[in-house]
């Protein structure tokens, strides 16, 4: 490492950068001096020749990676392939992901999608792409490696929190276009409405699968919501899908949904219901985990708010931040963090996330200690001191059979409509 002096850097910048000629004084706490000076420096001594464009690019990337872990620019490659992810199709893994101490870290991986397959899960971090160290090529560039011609493969290590050593797992591409909305039945009462992202035609697509789901079971008298690893999408998307399971003529908060408000906490937007419930006032239950985040956090905090559903499962992600995507060009963009959105009740979700009314672990589904049900594992069964009844009700094998199908946190969600069900009896 060598040092050279200012009046030096001045000279050759002056010499060989006609804007530095044209002004004499230099003022050297002005950053914007010291921008176009670092430039005029890169341009003329760094050891590999580079373009003013290419100089240009490197200092926007630059900029807006220092800001926040969501603010990106986005060349031509990057704009098409965002473009293409909003829209529910893109070539790749399937995994929402996000920087972390220089590491990719796994939001959540889509439902059905290679990295789904894989094993990899929420909270995963990914340190290499086929060897090369994510820290040494950028966030930008990792991300473009993952992503590739469909059957292909990428080799990422995967290091898991609690793990002793670090995972090799090999992903084979595959062209993403999962739908966005699955529906089923929990048994003869209870509907199940998973919500895997929010996408472009995620709206159309949850009002048509509602309707049918409430018609075609008329006896259904309880519905879960699946928002477990939907990493988010767009807000607008979100804010509509919400609004099927409210009615804005009973709910309060001025029928708010969420708030984005921008710098010095102005308002930029108030989103607010204007349908009526799809499924008229039926009750709910909604799961999250650490995998739910941005819109899925925005409906979760919304019908938690409005009293419209019980919460069940973990803390979510806790990304309560909105970028919006700016075009340089016709090819070209920056996606800027410009705001943030509160619940209706006027909670921050960034950092701190939805917490849940009733809390139940990520536990995976094939645990078989999950399935070797004992007596007095059962919630209703009956003690030592007799103090509670047997309730006839309980079927083991129906109870094991849906932690199998939906897991642990669902099958929690299922039990607490049920106990609210039978509450109501009572009364």
């Amino acid at each position: 490492m060598r040092f050279v002096s200012l009046s030096l850097c001045l000279f050759i910048a002056q010499v060989l950068n006609p804007v530095f000629a044209q002004n004499n004084v230099y003022d050297p706490s002005n950053k914007i001096n010291q921008l176009a000076l670092t430039m005029a420096i890169v341009k003329h001594t760094y050891i590999n020749s580079l373009s003013d464009n290419t100089i240009a690019e490197k200092a926007i990337r630059g900029l807006l990676s220092e800001l926040d872990p969501h603010s990106s620019y986005l060349d031509i490659n990057e704009f098409s392939m965002l473009k293409d992810s909003t829209a529910g199709q893109v070539t790749g893994i399937g995994v929402e992901v996000t920087i972390d101490r220089g590491m990719i870290k796994v939001i959540a991986p889509l439902d059905h999608s290679p990295a789904k397959k894989a094993g990899i899960k929420n909270g995963d971090y990914i340190t290499h792409i086929n060897g090369d160290l994510v820290l040494d090529i950028g966030f930008n560039e990792a991300i473009s490696r993952i992503k590739g011609e469909s059957g292909t493969q990428v080799n990422l290590t995967i290091v898991r929190p609690g793990d002793t050593k670090p995972r090799q797992v090999v992903v084979v591409r595959e062209l993403i276009k999962a739908p966005s909305i699955e529906t089923d039945m929990i048994g003869d009462h209870i509907g199940y409405f998973k919500i895997s992202y929010f996408g472009t035609s995620s709206a159309d697509e949850a009002r048509t699968k509602l309707r049918r789901l409430v018609k075609s079971h008329p006896k259904m008298t309880g519905m879960v919501i699946d928002l477990r690893n939907n990493p988010g999408g767009l807000l607008d998307a979100a804010v509509e899908v919400t609004d099927l399971f409210l009615d804005h003529k009973q709910i309060g908060y001025d029928k708010t949904i969420t708030t984005a408000k921008e710098r010095n906490m102005k308002v930029m937007q108030d989103y607010k219901s204007q349908t009526g419930d799809m499924t008229d006032n039926m009750p709910l239950a909604v799961v999250i985990n650490s995998g739910s985040a941005s819109g899925a956090e925005i409906m979760a905090a919304a019908l938690k708010d409005h009293k419209r559903a019980t919460i069940v499962g973990e803390t979510s992600f806790g990304k309560g931040s909105i970028q919006t995507v700016m075009p340089l060009s016709d090819e070209t963009a920056i996606k800027i963090t410009t705001g943030l959105y509160y619940s209706p009740a006027g909670r921050v979700v960034q950092s701190n996330g939805v917490s849940p009314d009733v809390e139940a672990p990520d536990l995976v589904a094939s645990d078989a200690s999950l399935l070797d049900m004992r007596e007095r594992d059962y919630l209703n069964a009956i003690t030592s001191d007799h103090k509670r009844k047997q309730d006839k009700r309980s079927n083991p094998s129906h109870e094991a059979e849906i932690i199998s199908n939906f897991g642990f946190e669902v099958y929690q969600a299922y039990q607490t409509l049920l106990n609210k069900q039978r509450l109501l009896q009572c009364r």
